[in-house]
């Protein structure tokens, strides 16, 4: 009932539907892309200059280490720690499912890819032995991408590593996917005024390429 209550009071939002909007994936560093504050409302700066912001959900972190649990419990042969980490992931998933199942009418990204699609997509660029967030971040960038995006903007913590990976395979990347636009953001807790110029330039190069990136391969 509770997320029922919910759903009406999104519908209940006014949407400006006259201007087809660039639809933008957010990844990066779990908690800043995540968290107004932290990221200085990316978010907001996105539908501001006229995009809409998809962001990758705290969820896939969850189900990732769930993923490497069982994971490593097998190479470990602790076959009972396995089955433990087994129930508690079909237990999760079945119970985001029907937390998500009453939107999946009014959502267009209601559907998430699952951990192996992830780590399958990212496996190109990064090997599931690297671990972490990078490969998390690689993995649905590209996921975004297969949905037809129109740009990708990475968030991450200054001079965070994971972060500088994906930022350094964006190249590559924007290279394979259509010259996608692209940025990387970093943020260190200081007031950056050009972070808001490079947002808007983004989204004005976004609505330049908006519905033609289609991947390649």
């Amino acid at each position: 009932n509770v997320m029922m209550d919910i759903k009406d009071m999104m519908k209940q939002i006014k949407i400006d539907r006259s201007t087809k909007r660039p639809v933008i994936g957010v990844v990066g560093e779990i908690y800043l892309r995540s968290n107004k504050f932290s990221n200085k409302d990316v978010v907001g700066m996105i539908e501001k200059f006229g995009g809409e912001a998809w962001v990758a959900p705290v969820s896939e972190w969850v189900l990732y280490t769930n993923f490497c649990y069982k994971q490593k419990s097998l190479i470990d042969k602790k076959y009972i720690d396995f089955l433990k980490a087994y129930i508690k992931d079909k237990v999760q998933k079945h119970d985001e499912h029907k937390l998500m199942s009453c939107f999946f009418d009014i959502l267009r990204n209601s559907e998430e890819p699952s951990t192996e699609e992830v780590l399958k997509y990212s496996y190109p660029y990064l090997p599931s032995s690297v671990g972490g967030e990078a490969i998390l971040s690689i993995g649905k960038a590209i996921d975004f991408i297969r949905k037809k995006v129109s740009g990708m903007v990475n968030v991450m913590p200054f001079t965070c590593m994971p972060g500088m990976i994906v930022s350094a395979i964006s190249k590559r990347l924007r290279e394979e996917f259509n010259s996608i636009p692209w940025i990387n953001l970093s943020y260190d807790g200081q007031e950056d005024i050009q972070t808001q110029k490079r947002i808007e330039a983004f989204i004005y190069q976004a609505k330049q390429c908006n519905g033609r990136n289609r991947v390649l391969k």
